[in-house]
């Protein structure tokens, strides 16, 4: 019976890690010329790959052969047909477009340094670069290694505890939940509010590799004037997701699950763990593009540093406070919480140590804070209601909305930032016509 193998996903999967070797180096390349277009289409192309095409060969293959392990297999051969199609693209485009260097620059470059050299500075940069990008897998991980196994010490507790979510769980799937089932299943409620705030810092980590290049370019040429600018910018930009975001976990977080599942434990348990997850989605939403402005600025270890500290105490808070029998698996939240936060602090205690105070913290992160409390008490609101789909979505709709009109009241956003956005001079007409704006 191979129903249960992933050795097939496995085998699927193994040459698209191959072509992420390509695909970063062209990346990396264009985005050092503050080119982000080859990054986007080739993401874009990656993402559809993954949908499309994993999904319909997944389709075909569990129709043809009703064999689950060889539909996952299929499914994985889908993103790396994908990535396939996207290293193929930023090959053409460097092929067309060629490597943005004109003759001018070639002339006037200073002498080439010798191999030893210049693999010496590629290494004590992408070494420490390299493994602050881990952060997010490692967090992942140390809950992968530690909360089934901390969580197994107290089953005969904790099955008196969530002794709700265990008879759903039952009466739902019509079989015998088993003591040694409850850690697996804490952890899979963990896993799916952690899906929900990963969301956050994966976008935000966008500004911090659109960021790099600017800012150390800035930099470089001892443009104080220059980072501190592009510094707010960054920091706005990151405010404006983030904070609407967070916060919406933090009023809505069982809502929002309830949207998304249906049985007792993803609501409740997994609505409180979203809760925690908010705070963490802020401290994270900052914390990880900030680990890029840092990288800018010629202080890549210090940032690996901080990472390091964050992770340790990652991993003592996941010990003690999972060991607790009445904190169980939030202890898990809880410490990613801690750990994002301690970065945070540690990443922009020294930025403003190097850079100087910020100016005009108002407009970037107090206007776009009481807009995201307005946004998410709207929410709030609406959801007590009821707990129906369609009350919550509209909930959803009204914060957004919401926010949206206190964000340009507020005149948070400039009229060269908002022309900058896309569609800018029709959001800056239409802000204009409601009179949000002058």
């Amino acid at each position: 019976d191979t129903s249960g193998n992933t050795l097939y996903s496995v085998y699927a999967v193994i040459p698209s890690i191959f072509l992420c070797f390509m695909i970063s180096v062209y990346r990396g390349y264009y985005e050092g010329f503050k080119n982000m277009y080859p990054t986007a289409v080739s993401k874009i192309i990656e993402a559809f790959g993954k949908l499309i095409l994993g999904l319909s060969f997944a389709f075909i293959v569990i129709k043809l052969t009703e064999n689950p392990a060889l539909a996952a297999g299929a499914a994985m051969f889908g993103i790396t047909v994908g990535t396939l199609v996207s290293t193929i693209y930023l090959h053409i485009n460097y092929k067309i477009n060629g490597d943005l260097i004109t003759k001018d620059e070639l002339e006037q470059s200073p002498s080439v340094l010798t191999n030893k050299k210049t693999i010496k500075i590629i290494l004590s940069l992408a070494i420490p670069m390299a493994l602050s990008s881990l952060i997010s897998s490692a967090v992942s991980v140390i809950d992968a290694l530690t909360v089934r196994t901390l969580l197994e010490k107290e089953v005969p507790v904790l099955m008196q505890t969530y002794c709700k979510a265990i008879e759903s769980y039952n009466s739902y799937y019509k079989v015998d939940f088993l003591a040694g089932d409850l850690p697996t299943f804490l952890y899979g409620l963990r896993s799916k509010a952690f899906t929900l705030f990963n969301l956050v810092p994966t976008i935000t980590i966008s500004f911090g590799v659109g960021a790099l290049p600017v800012l150390s370019e800035c930099w470089i040429k001892k443009d104080n004037s220059g980072v501190k600018t592009n510094l707010n910018l960054i920091i706005k930009m990151i405010s404006l997701v983030v904070l609407p975001a967070g916060i919406a976990f933090i009023a809505v977080g069982k809502p929002i699950m309830s949207l998304l599942y249906s049985s007792y434990g993803s609501i409740n348990i997994g609505g409180n763990l979203l809760t925690i997850f908010g705070f963490s989605a802020i401290f994270a939403g900052f914390a990880i593009p900030l680990t890029s402005v840092l990288q800018s600025l010629d202080r890549q270890f210090i940032a690996l540093a901080n990472i390091l500290i964050g992770v340790v105490l990652k991993v003592v808070l996941n010990i003690l406070l999972i060991n607790n029998t009445a904190i169980n698996i939030y202890g898990a939240a809880i410490s990613t919480t801690v750990c994002y936060l301690y970065i945070f602090i540690a990443h922009t205690y020294k930025i403003l140590k190097i850079t100087g105070r910020i100016k005009n913290i108002a407009n970037i992160l107090l206007k776009p804070l009481f807009a995201a409390m307005c946004s998410s008490a709207t929410a709030y609101l609406i959801c007590l209601i009821s707990n129906s789909k369609t009350t919550i979505i509209c909930g959803i709709l009204a914060a957004v909305l919401v926010y949206v009109v206190v964000i340009f009241a507020l005149k948070t956003l400039s009229k060269e930032e908002i022309l900058d956005l896309p569609n800018g001079q029709k959001l800056y007409l239409l802000a204009k016509k409601i009179k949000i704006m002058n």
